[in-house]
């Protein structure tokens, strides 16, 4: 409340406020008859008196405050006798935007002997003075507006002035831009006699289907409730405004946008879809932010982003209303609803908040692709700065700033998972689990915002993700693509190192030695081949994906192994049931610490002739030179041949595990291993060992391949990891000599568990073990 004891002689005093009856209703009267001059003795005092209690008291109490008093400002006013009662702003925006046409209405409170055409003169100036700290009005005057003749009015009965502004800045919730409209009243002589201002933008709203546009572009409203009324709700005062109207039902031909109240998600992307309705919906209220609330909003927004249709709503109750009251101990408390004795009352509803959906910048993160999207309509990124922190288990690990082309309106720009400047940090890293977050604020301050404040905050998890066929498989400062058309590993990286470039798949194949050859058509490997052992293909039947929880992903594969056409023939010779000799199920548990489980099962044909071997094979990059192992060595030993062998830790180059017979044949091969490392000079490779009570292991690694021990490639090298393995036999070298106790037989299924793990440099085989046992 403000008062006034100077006052011009003749000038005209009136009291503006609250209505008496409804405490959001203006109210004026005049009280120049009631007021001392200036220099009188007599003082001059307001007083307001409030009612407690009228017929209006719960009227449109719209979960607000039940009590009596007054809510908005009183003042006291000094007016001449002619004077600027009211006047009312519009612009109408040119197609190409190129220019607008400005029309000010302008209602003057004046004796009637005064005649408004030849004792007093009006004008009207639009200023542009955004961004001026020393505002000099003829040099940001933009527009002058002249007296028209009175066509029909706007919604007054007043004067009319128009006039044009050319390239106007247009004003969005974006980019707010405001131009200052001042209107003057002067006598005939041309003295100033009354002047009123205030800010006008400058846009255009419109309708398409299913579109609601702000200067030619939709919009999407991330808004938050504000009532305002009138009784007389608005579209003869101001045609070019949309109405919303939700009374009677939010689909009522009362309105231009379909405005439900909490309405369910799926019902509004149902009313979006419909092909029949033609105007967008936007939640007139939604998410009661009641106290701990606003459950579900992602959901909201994830349909507003995606449905055509759907353009964003207003949250109610968005804001604390609590009152500032002192209890009798003298401690200061928020009070609510019923605790100053209001009776009846809402109890606590006025008591909320909200932010994080609002974000206008998106990141999303698929497809080993970072994409940063810009969802404004009229705002670029240009004063916009976007930072990085990756952290590990907890831990910041590193940060910087994330050098970003100006995304324009409605623009994406693409970053490589494995070309962004966090990735050294997240190959190095050993942390169980790593996060990237992306933030985006501004560098410079606004009208209604702090240099700094934050427009975007996105936590990227970075453990999986599916790529058409591809799955991709991101720990620690491992990455693991899985072909699951295959269903087999496709490359694993370390370090941002190619370590495996093919694998894993099951293997029961051998090259044949000079004993397996013994006996002619009695020989194992004649047997082998009329089974057609030696041209067996593996296809997938079937693959599952699981999340187990954000730190564990299971993939499951069963595959079929079926004989090929023959020995140069990759075609396989068929796919019925009988035709199948092996049945093979693969489970891949990758765990968040970055372990890589393999849990197999091998059911054999039970016709087939005893087993060369039953494993698996995987192909490495050929810089994965260096070998270490826990097992019998350092020379070469098989099942029934290591006795020599003792069991202890050695190493080697993969070109000295070879052992060059005259005739080729399986060689290099290391008995009872109980884990081992394939590393390159750098460190950077992969551990494998038994796993869950599984016995040691037959390893062989080798630059040769299995069939014909050719070369496989320049760039790879083959190893194999067999749960079981023939013997060799001796006993003579033209009979099948292998003892019992070395034979694999087809009769019985075969379960193990092998488990791998991305190495480093600074990773210990022997922790890792220990850890695992």
């Amino acid at each position: 409340m403000a008062s006034s004891a100077t006052m011009a002689v003749n000038n005209k005093l009136i009291v503006a406020g609250d209505g008496y009856k409804d405490s959001r209703l203006p109210a004026e009267f005049e009280i120049t008859a009631f007021c001392h001059e200036c220099g009188s003795e007599k003082k001059n005092i307001v007083a307001v008196q409030v009612y407690r209690w009228s017929d209006g008291s719960y009227l449109e109490d719209q979960d607000h405050w039940w009590l009596s008093g007054i809510h908005r400002d009183v003042l006291l006013l000094a007016k001449p006798k002619v004077f600027i009662a009211d006047y009312f702003f519009r612009s109408n925006l040119a197609e190409n935007c190129t220019y607008a046409d400005l029309e000010v209405e302008v209602i003057l409170d004046k004796p009637l002997e005064i005649n408004a055409t030849t004792d007093v003169k009006m004008e009207a100036t639009l200023f542009d003075i955004s961004g001026n700290d020393r505002v000099d009005l003829l040099s940001t005057k933009v527009a002058d507006l002249q007296l028209q003749p009175p066509p029909s009015p706007l919604g007054f009965h007043g004067y009319r002035l128009a006039g044009k502004l050319q390239n106007p800045k247009l004003w969005s919730a974006e980019q707010p831009n405001l131009y200052t409209l001042v209107v003057t009243l002067k006598d005939a002589s041309g003295n100033i006699v009354d002047c009123e201002s205030c800010q006008v933008g400058i846009r255009q709203i419109s309708k398409a289907p299913k579109q609601l546009l702000v200067n030619g572009h939709p919009v999407i409203i991330r808004g938050v409730n504000r009532h305002e009324h009138h009784p007389r709700w608005i579209r003869g005062k101001d045609p070019s405004r949309a109405i919303h109207y939700e009374g009677g039902g939010s689909r009522t031909s009362s309105t231009d946008i379909i405005c439900p109240m909490y309405m369910r998600i799926w019902d509004c992307v149902k009313i979006a879809k419909d092909p029949n309705e033609t105007r967008p919906l936007i939640l007139c209220e939604y998410s009661h932010a009641m106290g701990n609330s606003n459950g579900n909003i992602h959901a909201y927004w994830e349909a507003i982003d995606s449905t055509f249709g759907l353009q964003g709503g207003f949250i109610w109750d968005w804001v604390d209303q609590g009152l500032l009251k002192e209890s009798s101990d003298g401690n200061k408390y928020w009070a609510y609803g019923g605790d100053f004795g209001d009776t009846s009352n809402d109890l606590n509803f006025c008591l909320n908040e909200v932010k994080y959906v609002y974000q206008p910048i998106k990141v999303s993160f698929t497809n080993n692709i970072i994409k940063i999207t810009n969802t404004n309509f009229y705002q670029t990124t240009q004063e916009v700065e976007f930072n990085w922190v990756i952290e590990g288990d907890g831990c910041k690990l590193e940060s910087g700033i994330l050098h970003l082309p100006t995304l324009d309106p409605q623009s994406s720009y693409d970053i490589k998972w494995d070309s962004g400047p966090w990735y050294p940090s997240w190959t190095s890293s050993s942390a169980a689990e790593t996060f990237l977050t992306i933030t985006a604020s501004l560098l410079q301050p606004t009208r209604w915002l702090q240099s700094g404040h934050v427009l975007k905050m996105k936590e990227i998890t970075l453990d999986w993700d599916i790529v058409d066929h591809n799955l991709t498989i991101r720990q620690n400062f491992s990455e693991i693509t899985f072909n699951n058309q295959s269903g087999a590993i496709e490359s694993w990286m370390v370090e941002g190192v190619p370590v495996m470039v093919k694998g894993v798949t099951p293997c029961f194949w051998r090259a044949p030695t000079d004993n397996d050859k013994g006996g002619e058509a009695n020989s194992y490997l004649s047997k082998w081949k009329a089974a057609n052992l030696d041209n067996v293909s593996f296809v997938k039947e079937s693959s599952t994906i699981e999340k187990i929880s954000d730190h564990l992903l299971e993939v499951s594969i069963v595959y079929n192994g079926f004989s090929k056409g023959g020995e140069n023939d990759d075609s396989v010779s068929g796919t019925e049931g009988s035709n199948i000799l092996f049945k093979v199920d693969m489970k891949y548990s990758f765990h968040g610490s970055g372990d890589v489980v393999l849990a197999c099962y091998a059911k054999p044909r039970s016709d087939l002739p005893p087993l060369p071997r039953v494993g698996v094979e995987f192909h490495l990059e050929k810089s994965i030179s260096n070998i270490k192992w826990y097992g019998r060595g350092p020379f070469e030993c098989y099942p029934d041949r290591k006795a020599a062998a003792n069991v202890g830790l050695f190493e080697k180059k993969v070109d000295e595990m070879h052992v060059p017979y005259i005739v080729p044949g399986e060689c290099s091969g290391r008995a009872d291993v109980r884990w081992v490392t394939f590393q390159n000079d750098r460190g950077s490779g992969i551990y494998a060992s038994i796993y869950s009570g599984s016995p040691p292991m037959q390893m062989n690694a080798s630059y040769y391949s299995t069939k014909e021990l050719d070369r496989a490639t320049h760039n790879e090298e083959l190893v194999h990891l067999d749960h079981k393995h023939m013997g060799i036999g001796g006993d003579d070298s033209w009979s099948p000599c292998v003892h019992d106790k070395y034979m694999v037989p087809s009769s019985a299924p075969y379960t193990f568990f092998i488990s791998f793990f991305p190495l480093t440099a600074a990773t210990s085989p022997h922790d890792i073990y220990k850890a695992q046992s």
